[in-house]
């Protein structure tokens, strides 16, 4: 199997095709959530999702600086370790989300 790397247009346009949502508006959304995460870990709070797993801060002994860490959920592991497909949110048949007034 060729190993390929996902950047962030990738992922981007995947999660976008899969709700039916704008590209913009999912780029908003994943820069939001990187910085509660980010906003939280400075804090020495941990954010935790069931399906994602648990991003926690960590004092570097050397540094004395403030790091990330991250914990994949057992749920995720399981998806991981299956090696099958992960099917996500199955997209209403909607091509492009309803402008609302």
């Amino acid at each position: 199997m060729e190993k390929i790397k996902i950047n962030s247009p990738e992922v981007i346009a995947e999660i976008s095709q899969r709700m039916g949502a704008y590209k913009r508006d999912v780029r908003e959304l994943l820069e939001i959530f990187s910085n509660i995460i980010a906003e939280n870990v400075v804090a020495g709070n941990s954010v935790s999702f069931v399906s994602l797993g648990i991003f926690y801060p960590y004092v570097s002994q050397t540094t004395g600086k403030v790091r990330l860490k991250f914990r994949p959920s057992k749920r995720i592991l399981a998806k991981v370790a299956d090696g099958k497909p992960v099917t996500g949110m199955v997209n209403s048949g909607q091509k492009k989300p309803t402008v609302l007034p």
